[in-house]
């Protein structure tokens, strides 16, 4: 399809990947893009919006500056917060990525630490 971006196609709606969020775990709709509408509809046919992303036909753009100081948490039922808290408090992790439970829940543990990271 005529789609230069990344998507999520799910339930009757296609929704731009980078700016949608995961608003129900039963649903058949369960990803949402807030304050951008969606890029396509999902029905006997597929509707793409006109303020997609279209594909390009020139050459791809390679990106290379990333700021790599980035870390991983994956959340373990009943360990320590140690490892999170000193991610936190480290001033050379920019930022921190937590791999959620199916859901895409946080142990309520972690939320002062969150917090404590967004000053």
């Amino acid at each position: 399809m005529d789609l230069g971006e990344i998507v999520i196609a799910f339930g009757d709606r296609i929704v731009r990947g980078n700016r949608s969020t995961k608003i129900s775990e039963h649903g058949l709709n369960a990803f949402d893009s807030p304050r951008v509408e969606p890029v396509g509809e999902i029905g006997i046919d597929v509707l793409l919006a006109n303020h997609r992303i279209k594909r390009s036909n020139g050459d791809p753009i390679l990106f290379t500056e990333f700021d790599t100081d980035i870390e991983f948490y994956q959340q373990s039922s009943g360990t320590s917060t140690r490892i999170f808290e000193g991610y936190v408090k480290d001033d050379n992790i920019h930022g921190i990525v937590i791999g959620g439970y199916g859901a895409g829940n946080v142990q309520t543990r972690l939320i002062q630490y969150i917090k404590e990271a967004n000053r």
